[in-house]
């Protein structure tokens, strides 16, 4: 079975459960559980999509950065050669802006391959 994460027979499930839960919004507008279910589906839908659009699964490793060695800190991402120094020494940029990462921001780790990677 293939283990990676497209989500396309859940997917459709909560789709056919979020139609459902308008319609019943439609008919009983302030129905707070029924607002509230809706609100959790969409959560839960936009949470699969992100996953599958990053080949995230259950066996990704998940880590918080901790606080940096003063209140104010924050990390720099560099790339390293194969001994593991700094291949560069410049920060890493995502669409022209460098990358800070906070005290709190994740980690995710074990995924799929990198974007732009044809892994067929």
């Amino acid at each position: 079975m293939n283990d990676q994460p497209g989500f396309e027979l859940v997917l459709p499930l909560l789709q056919a459960a979020r139609e459902q839960t308008i319609t019943g919004l439609r008919h009983s507008p302030a129905d707070p559980v029924l607002r509230e279910r809706l609100r959790q589906l969409d959560r839960a839908m936009g949470c699969l999509q992100l996953c599958a659009a990053h080949l995230i699964t259950g066996s990704a490793r998940i880590s918080a950065l901790p606080w940096a060695g003063n209140a104010f800190g924050s990390y720099g991402v560099i790339e390293l050669d194969e001994e593991g120094e700094p291949a560069t020494g410049a920060l890493l940029q995502l669409n022209g802006q460098q990358v800070d990462l906070l005290p709190g921001d994740l980690l995710v780790q074990g995924v799929g391959p990198p974007p732009g990677v044809d892994n067929a």
